[in-house]
């Protein structure tokens, strides 16, 4: 199956895309902060912005994936002999998150033979003790950079949706939820969490300011449009959390701010980087993956550097060219999706207002009313009271329009 980066939610797809040399063995000048991505709750790919700008790969030794397939191909021979015929489809690596999964089937099957069978420990010692190596490079890389706040990562897990209908697929109905992470909660992450979806894990960048700060483009080949939102408490304000402190677009609205980019060297430079994007996207893929429309998320750190977080919707010509009917009448192709695609976890309790509680850990649950006007909810104790008159003026001037 051919892979794209057409759709919503972020997609790993396209950081391949952005390491991918061109024929002359060239790639894009931008700045990304190191992304890991999840498969199957494994380490996938690891990328990087390396000494001289450019988007690096780590090692396929490096990571816990690449054993898996050396341990399925070790033992290739053995389940060829078993089994009588050749490497069965349905065992891989990415079917099995582990070769104790593999082992388990065969056995399961009364296919495993005692001698197999008996190496079966050396091969999960092996492994737990490469998973704690990898888990430790990650959290070195992550955490040596840290210097003005507690926040170090963020994960944006993709959450496929039980309702996808049995002829499309679950992708196309998936969603985001992102976690932010201090050094406590990577190290959780790292080494004790049971991680079964897929998603990014990538480092986060200290912004330029007090508070954090992300830039949205919108990009068309005609119009490049920039909008910026600033978090309303600062990093270091201990008395908030985490989400409080981090949210701007994955948050509610109440948490953050629209800020105006001023001048014209910073929005010059954000739609000069759009443009490389696109142009390198098309080059490495042949013109295959000609991106018509997309959503990509910038930060600026306090050295003045842009950096490329993620793209949250993209829509392809030639996916777009596809809507025309057989009969030459055009259909309405997807829109770009410029809503808020990454959210927070509904197990996540905000509160608007500072806890004066040594330490700032302690949460408490927040009563949430709906408005009657736009049908949203909303922290309590944000509503005012207004008069039935304002009501019903306001009520009025919707009905007409």
């Amino acid at each position: 199956m051919t892979q794209s980066c057409h759709g919503d939610g972020i997609s790993d797809y396209f950081f391949e895309l952005l390491w991918t040399k061109d024929e002359l063995n060239f790639g894009p000048q931008l700045n990304v902060p190191d992304t890991v991505i999840y498969r199957y709750g494994k380490p996938y790919s690891w990328y990087f912005t390396g000494i001289d700008g450019k988007l690096k790969k780590k090692h396929k030794t490096n990571l816990v994936r690449e054993y898996l397939q050396c341990c399925l191909n070790r033992y290739q021979s053995c389940v060829r002999h078993i089994l009588g015929e050749p490497w069965p489809c349905w065992i891989s690596s990415e079917s099995y998150s582990c070769p104790l999964h593999m082992w388990q089937s065969l056995r399961d099957l009364s296919l495993m033979p005692a001698a197999a069978s008996s190496s079966l420990p050396l091969v999960l010692v092996t492994l737990t003790s490469l998973t704690s190596q990898v888990n430790a490079r990650i959290e070195e890389a992550f955490t040596k950079r840290v210097v003005g706040c507690d926040l170090v990562a963020c994960y944006i897990e993709t959450v496929n949706s039980d309702a996808a209908p049995a002829d499309e697929p679950a992708s196309a109905y998936a969603h985001n939820r992102i976690e932010f992470l201090d050094r406590k909660g990577l190290h959780d992450f790292l080494y004790n969490r049971f991680k079964q979806q897929s998603g990014i894990l990538q480092r986060f960048i200290e912004p330029q300011g007090v508070s954090n700060s992300m830039i949205r483009a919108i990009w068309s080949p005609k119009v490049c449009l920039l909008e910026r939102r600033l978090s309303k408490h600062q990093l270091q304000d201990q008395r908030f959390g985490l989400y409080e402190r981090a949210c701007t677009y994955e948050g509610p609205e109440y948490l953050s701010d629209a800020a105006p980019l001023r001048g014209d060297i910073l929005p010059a430079s954000v739609q000069s980087l759009c443009d490389t994007v696109v142009a390198h996207v098309g080059e490495v893929s042949f013109q295959k993956q000609q991106i018509a429309r997309m959503v990509l998320n910038f930060k600026v750190d306090s050295r003045d550097r842009i950096w490329l977080l993620y793209s949250t919707s993209i829509r392809l010509t030639s996916e777009m060219m596809a809507s025309r009917g057989m009969s030459g009448t055009r259909q309405v192709a997807a829109p770009l999706n410029i809503d808020n695609v990454v959210k927070l976890p509904k197990q996540v309790k905000l509160r608007a207002a500072p806890s004066h509680e040594q330490g700032g850990t302690n949460r408490r649950v927040i009563n949430f009313a709906m408005c009657c006007s736009c049908g949203r909810d909303g922290p309590k104790d944000t509503f005012h009271p207004t008069t039935y008159k304002t009501i019903t003026t306001h009520f009025d001037q919707v009905r007409r329009s």
